[in-house]
């Protein structure tokens, strides 16, 4: 019953979808789109009311299959199980051959880098955890030698500032001496000047007086 009632919905949407789905702006081919969705969603949902189809039955005169569909044995077990073994076996031993001359090939030629037990024993290291008391001597002993490498190096800048300090001094020392040298020269070299100056002015005083000595000479006479 229900089929029947499926394609009729189905009918009348298709021949009344313009007016239960057309609304105002809305373009003709949008409406379409929308109509074919809702006939594709109804074709599904009535493909599932569908009967079976006969190719869907199952086969007529069809006999499942029983213990006599299996063949009879044409040899003994036992003579077919002792040749199965002898083959197994034989295949077991050359690979078991094949395997022990692979495995001493590989062991004899290639190098796997194993541990060094004969250097080991040539080095004496001994690993073992440290205490707290350890662990806390070491960071003691480790903030006293940071301690002393500050108060060295600081020694080593006071040290050098001393030396700048007394190389300085020297060089202004130094300076001083040759600027006092420079003045006793120059002092040397005006209290010079002004004796031969005075030298001079006295030799020349004295060529005066002469001259003058002898003009009188010469008047008198």
């Amino acid at each position: 019953m229900l089929q029947p009632n499926l394609k009729n919905v189905n009918n009348f949407f298709c021949k009344n979808g313009a007016q239960l789905f057309k609304t105002p702006g809305t373009s003709y081919s949008k409406f379409h789109h929308r109509v074919q969705k809702f006939r594709n969603n109804l074709n599904q949902i009535e493909r599932h009311f569908h009967n079976s189809s006969p190719r869907s039955k199952a086969l007529e005169n069809y006999r499942r299959p029983s213990i006599a569909d299996i063949g009879v044995p044409k040899e003994p077990w036992k003579q077919v199980h002792d040749k199965n073994q002898k083959k197994f076996n034989m295949h077991l031993g050359v690979g078991v051959v094949s395997f022990s001359l692979t495995s001493l090939w590989v062991v004899s030629t290639i190098n796997f880098n194993s541990t060094p037990y004969d250097l080991m024993k040539q080095v004496d290291i001994v690993t073992k955890l440290k205490s707290k008391e350890e662990i806390a001597l070491e960071e003691a002993a480790k903030l006293a030698a940071a301690e002393e490498e500050q108060k060295q190096a600081e020694e080593e800048a006071a040290r050098v500032a001393a030396e700048e300090e007394a190389a300085s001094k020297a060089a202004e020392e130094e300076a001083a001496k040759k600027a006092a040298e420079e003045e006793a020269a120059r002092i040397a070299a005006e209290e010079e000047a002004a004796s031969k100056a005075a030298e001079e002015e006295a030799a020349k005083k004295a060529a005066e007086e002469e001259a003058a000595r002898i003009a009188a000479e010469e008047e008198a006479a």
